[in-house]
């Protein structure tokens, strides 16, 4: 009696499991193919997404705007939204090759070294041109824009033209700007940090002209730079900058020690050595060998 009860139960109980097996196997059948297509789909999305996210620096990209007047400012110069630092360029020859110098800027496959050089190198047969154009664009910056302002003051640095050096020697000795906002940690902009490379990066086209070309105004400009600039940092880059550029170096340090206060006068420690004995010496130490 027993046994019969148990048989209906029995048959019940594996009746329903084999009806929910057959239901577990044929739903991901109906919605497989659906669903690897979507997720495939998404992932590439994803991917393109990433790809484009890291090709604009992670900035808002907006459309490109067309060129409707003769002034070149083309976004809104009070705005804090990001926008394509391209677009800081008009559509003048001399706009489309400074905007396409900026991406080689940044530009890291083969042979773009030699493009960079290239583009240089057409700059420096109209110097004077790519400087105005540089100068025009570069006061329409807001400050905020720090990286489109560092990468204009380091093509003028690599130009190498005297044609820049009253822009620099301004820039170099201008004041960090009254509101400035102090650092605050983490999530926030040094601003101060960013005003001082932006000086310091002035310094250091003066500094190529005069090293690379014996530009003496651009030597001259070093020295007012030294004397006259109040962030101690730029002052600082200034100074050795000038005494790096010495025919005389202990003639132009006592002059130096004589213009500038007691306390700028521990800035004025450059030496000059020669290269060979650095190399010398480094070599005698991997042979375990006295420096003299």
């Amino acid at each position: 009696m027993k046994i019969q009860m148990k048989r209906p139960i029995t048959i019940i109980v594996v009746g329903l499991i084999g009806l929910g097996f057959l239901l577990f196997t044929q739903a991901p059948k109906q919605k497989g193919s659906g669903n690897k297509e979507e997720i495939f789909v998404t992932i590439q999305s994803t991917d393109k997404q990433q790809r484009q996210k890291r090709l604009s620096g992670s900035k808002k990209v907006s459309p490109r705007k067309s060129h409707v007047s003769n002034n070149h400012s083309k976004f809104n110069l009070n705005s804090t939204e990001a926008f394509d630092e391209m677009e800081i360029f008009d559509e003048s020859s001399t706009g489309i090759h400074l905007r396409t110098h900026f991406n080689l800027l940044e530009d890291t496959e083969l042979g773009a070294q030699e493009k960079l050089e290239e583009s240089l190198e057409k700059m420096r047969e109209t110097p004077e041109v790519f400087v105005t154009k540089l100068t025009e664009v570069y006061d329409e910056l807001d400050r905020d824009n720090f990286l489109a302002k560092y990468k204009i003051l380091f093509i003028m640095e690599n130009l190498r033209s005297s044609y820049a050096v009253p822009f620099l020697n301004e820039l170099a000795n201008s004041d960090f700007p009254d509101d400035i906002s102090l650092y605050k940690g983490d999530g926030h902009v040094n601003e101060p940090h960013n005003e001082g490379l932006i000086r310091m990066r002035a310094v250091g086209g003066l500094s190529s002209l005069a090293n690379e070309e014996g530009d003496t105004e651009a030597r001259n400009s070093l020295l007012d730079v030294a004397i006259n600039a109040k962030d101690r940092t730029v002052k600082n880059d200034a100074i050795r900058a000038y005494l790096s550029s010495s025919k005389d170096l202990e003639a132009d340090k006592e002059y130096l020690k004589g213009v500038l206060s007691d306390n700028d006068q521990q800035f004025i420690t450059l030496k000059l050595t020669n290269i060979e004995d650095v190399q010398e010496q480094i070599e005698s130490v991997n042979e375990n060998k006295p420096l003299l």
